[in-house]
């Protein structure tokens, strides 16, 4: 443990199918793990991946929202093949929290880890949870910061600068015990009053063209507003100014389309925003 990250001589390999590859794969890499692409452009069979488990393979990596996805293997039959070689799958469902049936889905499955982010249900951005086999969750935790500072691992892991202090930890815990108690139907229809309002503000503007989006939002709406160009606003110059008013707003999207998620904010908030862009789209650029 405490030659980390340096794995020569130990299980390294981190499979991951064509069909998986995604913006986040690196991460598990940090620790001295390496990533094996199993597969190629017309998907992963099931061939492929038996053949590509060996004494040098450490985990199986699946991003949850990418299940079955690009001729991948699904989740169900990557376990079953993992687990005959004795290879551990792990999930990466960050924010595959709703139905909140979910969070239990792909343990009953036989996944081994399953990791969620803690800012998807309202915990921090920088806490998350992770489930799964006891043996191998208490050895991750003994990787983190409080392993590092006493028990076996005391100064020999390599989790010193990976902090999360007293208050996050708690954060999680209180978010992660009101998402499986809430009523999400309040909270569903709590966002789609925001929605509503902000189309309602922005119709008569014809710069700005709403969209909706149903249930995009862990069951709730989000909304897309797509700018005219005849305008002389562009999406890009909109976001900029958003983002440099009081308050600032920070709006996702691409091209001349703003990405707004109305979860992320609370009652009253929409009225801000829809002033601000009915103030921005009534100027000349």
């Amino acid at each position: 443990m405490a030659r980390l990250p340096d794995t020569t001589g130990m299980k390294r390999n981190i499979l991951i199918q064509t069909g998986h590859r995604y913006h986040y794969e690196r991460a598990p890499t940090i620790v001295g793990g390496s990533l094996v692409q199993v597969g190629d452009a017309n998907g992963t069979t099931a061939e492929q991946l038996a053949t590509a488990m060996n004494d040098e393979t450490a985990v199986v990596l699946v991003p949850a929202h990418l299940d079955d996805h690009g001729g991948a293997l699904p989740l169900t039959e990557v376990i079953t093949i993992a687990h005959e070689h004795q290879v551990p799958v792990l999930v990466d469902a960050a924010s595959q929290i709703y139905p909140v049936e979910r969070l239990r889905s792909w343990t009953a499955m036989g996944a081994d880890l399953v990791g969620f982010g803690a800012k998807y249900f309202g915990g921090g951005n920088s806490a998350g949870v992770l489930c799964g086999r006891k043996e191998l969750v208490a050895s991750a935790a003994m990787q983190g910061f409080i392993g590092f500072e006493m028990g076996e691992g005391r100064g020999r892991v390599f989790g010193r600068p990976l902090k999360l202090d007293r208050q996050e930890i708690m954060a999680t815990v209180v978010a992660v015990r009101e998402w499986v108690t809430m009523d999400h139907e309040v909270r569903i229809q709590q966002v789609q009053r925001r929605v509503d309002a902000l189309v309602s503000s922005l119709g008569n503007v014809s710069a700005a063209k709403t969209s909706v989006r149903i249930g995009e939002r862990f069951g709730a709406p989000a909304l897309s507003i797509r700018i005219d160009p005849a305008s002389g606003h562009t999406g890009e110059s909109l976001r900029t100014a958003l983002r440099a008013g009081n308050p600032s707003i920070v709006v996702a999207g691409d091209g001349d389309e703003l990405d707004l998620n109305l979860s992320t904010v609370a009652d009253g908030d929409e009225e801000v925003i829809a002033a601000r862009l009915r103030e921005l789209l009534a100027t000349q650029p």
